[in-house]
């Protein structure tokens, strides 16, 4: 079950939205280029960076503040007068996905609930926990995602065959499309459709989630008069079918010393090698991997673990780890080796290669990215998931529908 409530969603008006709404940033707290900022006042960064406009006698995140009333005055972004559900579509290549954005009780990531399968990192879950804690902006929604469901499935489909309320195509090519669901009927029906989940779980967003029930146990801390109604009780999220999102791999970018027929050796020896006549290669089924290495492209196979009755063990990310890069490089501790980098499995070959060569790494390992249905099982045995195992499509855009917190 997930209990989940509609909001007064803060989105850009129509005349300012492509200049307001950002694509995924890896780290949208990190200081942009000033110039780029300079020449776009509408960017909702300038509500993400408490660095970006601060001068030195200015409150670090008093100048967020300022600029969301500037913001909201010059109308520039807006807030809805109903508490509502979006259902919200992005469309790429004529591939799209269509989830219900909401918020969702925090209670239900503290009891577990909500699933989890990923470590945060106390550093990343701090800065987040601070920026909502000084600003009261819920920006990023933590993405999340359930078995298929015929009934919101379609609820969906009935509300998306009417023009959505907000539509744009961005400069990626991404088409976005909005529904605004605020009838009290359709809030109930979804209410009691998510209720009755059998089981939800995090896909994205594990810092966002924590650092937000951080936040949320702390706001009740100091609320002598709390009673559980209240907006810091709910977590912007939003939620997808399984069937409707996509995962990549991330491939493993290494510096070493190895001569290459050593590390060609060690495969021939253990499992089985073929050379590949392709710019770069991704693999095509699970326990195939690819290998960069001087200049050329391998292909090899790990035997999978089906018979273990570990999930996290059958994955093809662990075989890899401790078959491969543990024996082959010693690199056993993959979250702070700082000579093994990533990629996410999105880049095109030409961009894989370009940050090969940058970077200067000697050897590239392609994988087969985890399924859907074995994330969930890693989830429901309590297991966590290897650093860098997945990469979820969509990502969702960055000021489109944000949930403020007074």
């Amino acid at each position: 079950m997930s209990v989940i409530k509609p909001f007064k969603g803060l989105k850009p008006t129509t005349s300012f939205i492509k200049k307001v709404v950002l694509n995924h940033l890896d780290n949208p707290f990190s200081q942009q280029n000033p110039q780029w900022l300079s020449n776009n006042p509408e960017s909702f960064l300038h509500l993400l960076d408490p660095e970006i406009d601060v001068q030195k006698h200015e409150s670090r995140f008093g100048n967020i503040i300022v600029k969301l009333k500037h913001f909201l005055q010059n109308h520039i972004l807006e807030r809805d007068h109903n508490a509502s559900f979006y259902i919200y579509r992005v469309i790429l290549n004529n591939e799209s996905a269509t989830g219900i954005w909401t918020c969702t009780l925090l209670d239900d990531y503290l009891n577990g609930t909500i699933k989890k399968h990923e470590y945060t990192q106390p550093e990343k879950e701090h800065q987040l926990y601070q920026f909502i804690q000084e600003t009261g902006l819920d920006c990023i929604p933590v993405l999340i995602t359930y078995e298929p469901n015929k009934a919101i499935s379609s609820f969906i489909k009935d509300v998306t065959s009417n023009l959505p309320s907000l539509s744009f195509i961005d400069d990626t090519n991404r088409k976005h499309d909005l529904w605004v669901i605020d009838q009290p009927e359709n809030i109930n029906f979804l209410k009691q459709q998510f209720k009755g989940l059998a089981s939800v779980y995090i896909a994205d967003g594990h810092h966002r989630a924590a650092a937000f029930s951080a936040y949320g146990l702390n706001r009740r801390k100091h609320n002598q008069r709390h009673n559980g109604s209240e907006e810091y009780n709910f977590c912007s999220s939003i939620y997808f079918a399984a069937d409707e999102l996509k995962i990549y791999s991330y491939s493993r970018l290494i510096k070493a010393d190895l001569e290459t027929h050593q590390v060609l050796d060690y495969i021939q020896k253990n499992f089985r090698l073929e050379t590949v006549m392709v710019d770069c290669y991704y693999p095509k089924g699970k326990g195939e991997y690819g290998l960069w290495a001087d200049g050329k492209w391998f292909k090899f196979n790990i035997p999978v673990k089906e018979n273990d009755v570990d999930p996290v063990k059958k994955l093809d990310v662990s075989s890899l780890q401790d078959l491969f890069l543990s024996p082959v490089f010693g690199i056993n501790d993959p979250r702070n080796d700082n000579r093994l980098g990533f990629a996410p499995g999105t880049h095109s070959c030409s961009v894989l290669m370009n940050k090969i060569k940058k970077e200067g790494y000697n050897y590239a390992i392609t994988m087969f990215p985890v399924s859907v249905e074995e994330l969930m099982s890693v989830a429901d045995s309590g297991g966590i998931m290897p650093p860098k195992s997945t990469w979820f499509e969509p990502k969702m855009p960055l000021g489109l529908v944000t949930h403020f917190i007074d």
